[in-house]
């Protein structure tokens, strides 16, 4: 990409992403302050008929906007870095525009709710959730529209030589493919604060429902993360096996379906938009991380993809496996 190109990508991109939460932030704080003074006591939780049971002073309804405000600019700070050293695609331009509708809708809502206020009233606030998802979308339109449009380019593909495979002969390849270590603390970190959070509710005296729905949502955390940190791979006679180590999720493409395998070069982020199980431009990826991986075409028109350790080899036997069970 040329520099002038790349150059406006990261400008819209922080404009989008960071620009636009942090202008949305302050000028909510500014509204709310100047319409109520802080100490005021206002509504800020409404039940189902729409009658406030819950209040509170005005400040902690701009603790909240600053906190819910910035926080969607996190996504864009995230992903800064490999923006910055060229990754194509675009997975950026969702993230930054996600954070600025995100950023809109919320500073919004709780501006709105401390408007409303100003006469002594509590209405409820379900007009304002309208309002603000408006004012989101309309911003989400907006900054999808100025940032450039970024498609990862194609990789160049690389075709291997099958293996030499005698009458008789028998071969496999297994592989244990895990996420990397950074990838593998920031999962285990998400499914402690899941844990933690029901944990909490409990020890807070929070209704039972509500704690076991927080302790069944953190199990789900759990389980999902756990299944797409490593994989067991299996080339042989048969085709191709992929399987977590929780034994769900789990792929096999018979020899005899497949057309094509190739050794790739794969940006997670910039072309599956992340890591773990991806659906992207009708592949389905089982992405660890970034690097060497194996493509695998089904007959069917679709393909998957496996990021792995010594892709090379994996595609050699499988191509000579594929040939011999495509052979009459």
């Amino acid at each position: 990409m040329p520099s002038t190109d790349h150059a406006r990508r990261t400008r819209a991109y922080l404009a989008g992403g960071l620009g636009v939460p942090i202008v949305a932030t302050l000028a909510a704080i500014a509204v709310q302050t100047l319409s109520t003074p802080p100490s005021t006591r206002i509504g800020v939780h409404w039940n189902l008929h729409g009658d406030v049971d819950r209040w509170a002073a005005a400040w902690t309804v701009l603790v909240a906007t600053l906190i819910a405000g910035l926080a969607p600019a996190g996504l864009a700070v995230a992903n800064y870095l490999p923006l910055r050293d060229g990754t194509p695609g675009q997975f950026f331009r969702w993230v930054s525009t996600t954070a600025a509708s995100l950023s809109v809708s919320l500073t919004v809502l709780l501006t709105g709710v401390v408007i409303a206020q100003t006469d002594g009233a509590a209405p409820s606030p379900m007009v304002l959730v309208a309002v603000a998802a408006a004012c989101g979308s309309i911003t989400a339109a907006i900054a999808w529209t100025l940032q450039p449009n970024d498609l990862a380019p194609a990789e160049a593909p690389r075709h291997v030589e099958p293996i030499a495979i005698g009458a008789g002969d028998r071969v496999a390849w297994l592989r244990t493919q895990t996420s990397s270590r950074g990838l593998l603390a920031l999962t285990w970190l998400i499914a402690g604060l899941s844990i933690g959070t029901a944990v909490v509710g409990w020890a807070c005296g929070l209704p039972m429902t509500a704690v076991w729905a927080s302790a069944v949502a953190s199990l789900i955390v759990v389980l999902a993360l756990t299944s797409s940190l490593s994989f067991h791979v299996r080339v042989d006679a048969s085709g191709l096996t992929i399987r977590s180590i929780a034994g769900f999720p789990r792929w096999h493409v018979a020899a005899a379906d497949i057309t094509d395998v190739r050794v790739i070069s794969v940006r997670a982020i910039g072309q599956f938009g992340g890591y773990g199980v991806r659906l992207a431009n009708g592949r389905t990826g089982v992405i660890l991380r970034s690097g060497e991986a194996l493509e695998v075409h089904r007959r069917t028109g679709r393909s998957i993809v496996l990021t792995v350790d010594d892709a090379a080899t994996a595609a050699a036997v499988l191509t000579a496996v594929g040939s011999a069970g495509s052979r009459p």
